[in-house]
């Protein structure tokens, strides 16, 4: 039986060889024989042993087959043996670096060995030993032990996702790819994929042990609705009314809205059958408008109804109701009159000849008896005016009459119908106005916000809530949020004396109600159905901006994502940065950008490396592609606006990044841990240390890199590089440097390369 040594494969010829001359001498000193007598004998020996040529024998792997995949630990290797000459003794298999085993079971002419698998490719090998010791070929195979995991997968709202992989075991470390379709009436919002999101329908993914990936659809369709009752043009003489109607949707509708005369908005008991009771009828055309909102906050198109409300009979010449009249008022010993506009319980005095203030407020009518009736004014709007009056009318018919107020006046008071001037408070309005200057100016009352402009360059903007007083007037209180002005409220009370003429009357007050100013004047509406053609964006994310200056400076670009940005510049180095804005469309061709650079922070020669740098611009444009730029009222340049393209990874984890400078050339590799090495091509720059990396728009990222140990004396600094991405693997680079204490250092530019 010949011995073998585990780990070292056999030379079959030498090593039997090597034994009969051994054993020759064995048996030599036995039979004492002379040295030479046993050289003679070995050799012959030998020769009649190895005169014919020797068949080592045959091994071949059946299982398995190279590039297999397999799931589990330890995998039983088959095969089969064929003998040469002699018989086969042992099979010796090893798996990668592993020494040779023999621990194969040989069962006839086949054979089997259970072997421990690493994750990843495993090369195995075997072969066979005959009876003398004669090695047969070598034979390899490769397995692959993969690890599997289950993906926990959900799908909020209506859509599914292909391929289906909802709790399939997947391989760790493979690359996956699923798309998401929405169902009818829903669309695609986004994918929650571990910690992080995606609004792509198509979603690349690597899976991890653990992995949670969600599909979110949202419901796009606004729900319906219908007002069936009352029906347009009725009269309709008590003073509230009830109002139904109907609504659908294709999930659910939460809340239907109503509001009367421009009043407030209340909710409807009811969702798809709907009911709104006790609201207020003015005599004259009351608009009814009613929208319904889903359960994903769609909101309905708002339908409208107009009816009439009739003034109610009388047993008197005092009138049951003066909703909806102008009382023309003469003070006894007075210059002239002025005018008491009445809505349901709103009121408004106008007053164009100096004797009376001009103010908005509520009131109450009471009849005292078929004749007598007594009026009580509460001055509310602008702050400062006065508090009140009571007024006792004696009514002589239903239009005239004459009274005595608490104040000691008396006088004579004429009635008639007011007609309807006032636009729902929905309406968007754009119009201009004369000051008391004799110049022309121009307002635009949208959703909420309002813009006020001299048609130059000065902008004033803001939010507003109007409030009708009557058909005719309306108090529109004006909160300033621009730089100018911010924190400063504007009362502007719209006397209409047609649907798009009237006089205004305007006083401003500080955020401590002190008096700042007051003006007067006429206004025209040029546009009460819709919003003028306008070009400012609703929204920036994915744009670039362009920018040129007025100083001379270079043109350089700011690009968007949502919330974030990144700017660059060919040659002014206080340009490139990244950092977060907040954008506000303050018009229909106007905006107001606020910036604030985040790194490097105040980043360039001279500065430390501390604190927010910030800056406040406004815009107004030309085009959706272009627009002029001012700076607290001052025109400071132009931008350009382009469509950025989607070229910033959000991560470079494992990557190495070539970066050329004018003079020399420098290697980053990034660690998958957070960890870099640096190389520069001058061979002297050796730097290692962290590094974080951030994308902050479609076309720009940071990162950023402090060195803890170096070659030529850098540990402590900081290096922050602006990444502006040309192409998916490259594109232009700007470094900056500070020292431990955040001083600057230097600052380079160039070009980068992604491998």
């Amino acid at each position: 039986m010949p011995i073998l040594v585990v780990g070292q494969k056999p030379n079959g010829k030498s090593q039997i060889r090597s034994k009969i001359i051994q054993l020759m001498k064995i048996c030599a000193k036995i039979l004492f024989l002379s040295p030479a007598s046993i050289l003679v004998l070995a050799m012959l020996m030998a020769t009649s042993l190895f005169g014919a040529t020797v068949k080592p024998p045959t091994l071949t792997i059946t299982a398995p087959k190279t590039g297999a995949k397999w799931s589990n630990a330890v995998y039983t290797v088959t095969g089969t043996v064929a003998k040469g000459s002699p018989g086969v003794t042992n099979v010796f298999v090893s798996v990668g670096a592993d020494g040779w085993n023999s621990f194969a079971v040989i069962s006839n002419k086949t054979w089997l060995a259970q072997v421990s698998l690493s994750v990843g490719t495993n090369s195995i090998a075997a072969y066979a030993v005959d009876t003398n010791g004669v090695p047969s070929k070598t034979n390899t195979v490769k397995l692959v032990y993969i690890v599997t995991a289950p993906l926990a997968f959900s799908i909020v709202g209506e859509g599914k996702v292909s391929p289906d992989y909802s709790n399939a075991l997947l391989i760790v470390g493979e690359r996956y790819t699923i798309k998401a379709t929405a169902a009818k009436g829903f669309g695609f919002y986004y994918w929650d994929v571990g910690d992080s999101m995606s609004n792509s329908t198509s979603l690349s993914f690597t899976m991890v042990s653990n992995l949670v990936i969600t599909a979110n659809f949202k419901d796009i369709t606004p729900p319906t609705l219908t007002i069936t009752a009352p029906k347009a043009g009725i009269n309709y003489s008590n003073s509230t009314i009830q109002v139904t109607g109907t609504a659908s949707d294709n999930v659910a509708v939460t809340n239907v809205w109503v509001q009367i005369n421009g009043d407030g908005w209340v909710l409807a008991s009811g969702t798809t059958s709907w009911t709104a009771d006790d609201l207020a009828v003015i005599v004259g055309t009351n608009t009814l408008q009613a929208y319904a909102v889903d359960d994903s906050d769609n909101y309905s198109k708002t339908n409208e109804v107009k009816f009439i409300g009739v003034m109610p009979a009388s047993s008197g010449p005092a009138p049951a109701s003066i909703t909806d009249t102008i009382a023309q008022v003469n003070i006894d010993g007075g210059s002239g009159p002025f005018f008491i506009d009445f809505g349901s319980s709103a009121f408004a005095q106008d007053s164009t000849n100096g004797q009376q203030n001009s103010y908005t407020g509520i009131y109450a009518y009471t009849l005292l008896s078929s004749n007598i009736a007594q009026i009580n004014l509460a001055a509310l709007q602008p702050p400062g005016t006065s508090s009140g009056d009571q007024l006792t009318a004696t009514f002589s018919d239903a239009s005239d009459a004459t009274f005595t107020d608490t104040n000691g006046n008396t006088g004579t008071i004429t009635l008639a119908n007011a007609p309807n001037f006032t636009p729902s408070t929905s309406a968007i309005i754009t119009g201009q106005y004369v000051d008391i200057f004799g110049n022309t100016n121009f307002f635009v009352l949208d959703g909420g916000w309002f813009t006020n402009t001299d048609g130059l360059s000065y902008t004033n903007y803001g939010t507003y809530y109007s409030a009708p007083c009557s058909p005719v007037d309306t108090m529109l209180v004006e909160n300033y949020t621009d730089a100018d002005d911010a924190g400063d409220t504007g009362y502007v009370q719209l006397e209409y004396s047609s649907v798009t003429n009237g006089q205004f009357f305007f006083n401003e007050f500080d955020n401590n109600n002190n008096f700042l100013n007051s003006d007067s004047g006429t206004f025209t509406i040029l546009s009460s159905a819709s919003e003028p053609a306008g070009f400012a964006p609703d929204s920036v994310d994915g744009q670039i901006w362009t920018a040129t200056p007025d100083n001379g400076q270079s043109p350089f670009q700011f690009c968007f994502g949502i919330s974030t940005d990144s700017r660059s510049s060919s040659k002014d180095t206080n340009e490139d940065g990244v950092g977060i804005y907040s954008y506000v469309k303050t018009g229909p061709n106007t905006a107001q950008l606020t910036d604030f650079e985040t790194e490097p922070l105040l980043g360039f020669s001279g500065n430390n490396n501390n604190g927010y740098s910030s800056q406040q611009t406004d815009f107004t444009f030309t085009s959706a592609s272009a627009a002029t730029v001012y700076s607290s009222g001052t025109k400071v340049g132009t931008i350009v606006v382009s469509t950025a393209k989607n070229l910033a990874p959000s991560s470079l984890s494992a990557k190495t990044i070539t970066v050329k400078f004018s003079s020399f050339s420098a290697t980053l590799t990034l660690q998958a841990g957070g960890t870099f090495t640096l190389t520069s091509s001058t061979g002297l720059t050796n730097d290692q240390g962290v590094y974080t990396y951030a994308q902050y728009s479609p076309i720009g990222a940071m990162l950023v890199f402090d060195v803890t140990a170096s070659t030529t004396g850098d540990v402590g600094k900081t290096t922050y590089v602006g990444l502006t991405f040309t192409s998916s693997s490259g594109g232009a680079v700007f470094a900056t440097t500070f020292d431990s204490l955040g001083n600057f250092d230097n600052s380079l530019m160039g070009t980068f390369t992604i491998h």
